[in-house]
């Protein structure tokens, strides 16, 4: 067969393999690669969701487009990555490296919070008596999640003892259902407190025996799942709990304090995580 033969030929079955093929969508309709820090494969508890806990963005009927991934590493930037077909966040990062703009939200500044320098990039650092609200909850909707928040919480001396309880992270909706991240500080140490309530159910997680360094950086996580609310410093479990609760609504966020102003932290944030699943202690994030 002469050689312009051979390419017809060949151009032939090209074309008869792409109408074969004729049935897939324009868009990228395949399932999340792997889940956030390497997580095991596994359905994500939102419905909807794609792969081995990965989550798709919303395609336009309904569907899935193409998965979205995570921000890697504590430097990643920040904002919405897309959105779910249930309607909620994949999983996002939030960085507080200015006071203009966070997650796309412009938040509302009490007092004066500064950003500062740390080893991880420009932080939002806090006086005790000064804090950021953002029109937003980073959960709603999800039935389980995992929050993470990088921080430092600073020594909190005797006679600042109002300082000593911060709900540094508070989350809360609109039917006064929330979810928050607090510690317990002295001059040396503190531990973690964390707290869900929805619907009627709360917990308290603490651990008094936990304790941890102040003055350095820190990984909390807060998650829930089927039923089990826990928390983590530094990829470490130091509370569990059984707790039955229902997705939280829409709501706001604060930073610093907790939202009717009680509460002040003393310290610095730098980036918070959230994702719609309940990670497992190995994928967590660690200084």
């Amino acid at each position: 067969m002469h050689q312009a033969g051979v390419y017809e030929l060949k151009r032939l079955l090209a074309l008869l393999l792409t109408l074969g093929c004729g049935n897939q969508p324009e868009s990228d309709d395949i399932g999340a690669g792997p889940a956030e820090g390497g997580a095991a494969s596994g359905s994500s508890s939102v419905a909807g969701a794609a792969g081995s806990g990965g989550v798709a963005a919303a395609g336009a009927n309904g569907g899935t487009a193409g998965a979205v991934q995570p921000e890697a590493g504590s430097g990643g930037s920040a904002g919405v990555a897309g959105t779910s077909s249930t309607g909620g966040a994949p999983s996002d990062a939030w960085l507080l490296d200015n006071l203009t703009a966070i997650a796309g939200v412009t938040p509302e500044i009490w007092g004066m919070p500064s950003v500062d320098e740390s080893p991880y990039g420009p932080a939002l650092c806090f006086s005790g008596d000064d804090g950021i609200v953002l029109a937003k909850n980073p959960l709603e909707g999800w039935a389980a999640f995992t929050l993470q928040v990088l921080f430092r919480p600073d020594p909190v001396l005797p006679e600042e003892e109002a300082l000593s309880e911060p709900r540094f992270v508070h989350i809360e909706t609109d039917a006064a259902d929330r979810a928050t991240v607090e510690a317990r500080v002295n001059p040396t140490q503190f531990y973690l407190d964390t707290f869900i309530s929805s619907t009627g159910q709360s917990k308290t997680l603490i651990d008094a025996a936990r304790v941890h360094p102040v003055g350095q950086w820190h990984w909390a996580a807060l998650s829930y799942a089927d039923g089990t609310m826990r928390h983590y410093v530094d990829g470490i479990e130091d509370a569990s709990a059984s707790l039955t609760a229902a997705p939280l609504g829409p709501g706001k966020t604060s930073l610093g304090v907790r939202q009717n102003r009680l509460y002040w932290f003393k310290g610095c944030i730098r980036e918070l995580r959230f994702a719609p699943r309940a990670l497992p202690a190995e994928s967590l994030e660690r200084p």
